[in-house]
C-alpha cells in the first residue's frame, strides 16, 4: 500500500481524524490537487478548484 493510499484509508475510515500528522495531511492535499491558499496564525488553508469550501488544518502542537 502506498503512502497516499494509507493516508486516504485513514481519512476515509474516520477513526484517525485527530491523529494524521501535519506532514501527511499536506502530502495528501497536494496529491489530490489542493493548493495552499494562506496561513492565518497556526491554521493553514487549502483550496481545490471548483469546491467553494476551504480546507483548514492546524498543527497538533497549537491545539489546546
Amino acid at each position: 500500500m502506498s503512502q497516499y493510499e494509507k493516508i486516504r484509508s485513514d481519512i476515509l475510515s474516520g477513526n484517525c481524524d485527530k491523529n494524521i500528522s501535519e506532514m501527511d495531511m499536506k502530502f495528501f492535499l497536494n496529491k489530490i490537487g489542493a493548493s495552499h491558499k494562506r496561513t492565518t496564525g497556526s491554521h493553514m488553508q487549502y483550496t481545490i478548484d471548483n469546491i467553494p469550501e476551504l480546507i483548514n488544518i492546524q498543527p497538533k502542537k497549537w491545539k489546546n
